[in-house]
């Protein structure tokens, strides 16, 4: 069978459904953190080609909601991306701590003298520390994906990764 972007679409609902229940039983909660927003990005990223940054705002103790926006130069096909996050924070201290989450956007992917805008869906999961005296410098590890969908373009990809290499931002 073909491999559709629907498929890891439905593995992540499956995943957001099933795995909050998994955590909530493990009992663990975090002291909620005093900021309530985040902007954070991957310098390191760069060094490879590729680069994103964030903005991440609470909606309450267990959820962020934001935007994102970066570019991947992967296989000679860029790709330049906007769009939203969600994530969730079983912990009650959002912005620090394990979250699970989806992103959703536009996506730009240019090979050569093609060129294609298209959606894309993804899950993100990772864990970010807030550091320093007033909780405020972050450092951030993460890892995902994004299908592409209606993606028709030669030698283009229609799932790019998501990673967040040790991610650095600020808490305000």
């Amino acid at each position: 069978m073909p491999w559709t972007p629907w498929r890891p679409v439905a593995l992540v609902l499956l995943a957001l459904i099933l795995i909050p229940f998994r955590l909530e039983a493990q009992g663990v909660v975090r002291e909620p953190v005093p900021h309530s927003s985040l902007i954070s990005g991957g310098p390191l990223s760069l060094l490879n080609g590729w680069f994103h940054a964030e903005y991440d705002t609470k909606l309450s103790e267990t959820f962020t909601v934001g935007g994102r926006g970066g570019w991947l130069d992967l296989d000679d096909t860029d790709y330049t991306g906007i769009g939203a996050i969600l994530r969730y924070y079983h912990q009650g201290a959002a912005l620090t701590g394990f979250y699970i989450g989806g992103r959703g956007g536009l996506y730009s992917v240019k090979k050569g003298d093609d060129s294609q805008v298209t959606v894309g869906l993804g899950l993100d999961v990772g864990y970010g520390w807030l550091l320093g005296p007033s909780d405020a410098f972050f450092i951030g590890l993460g890892i995902g994906g994004t299908g592409l969908f209606g993606l028709d373009m030669e030698g283009a990809k229609s799932f790019i990764p998501a990673i967040r290499l040790l991610d650095i931002g600020i808490a305000f």
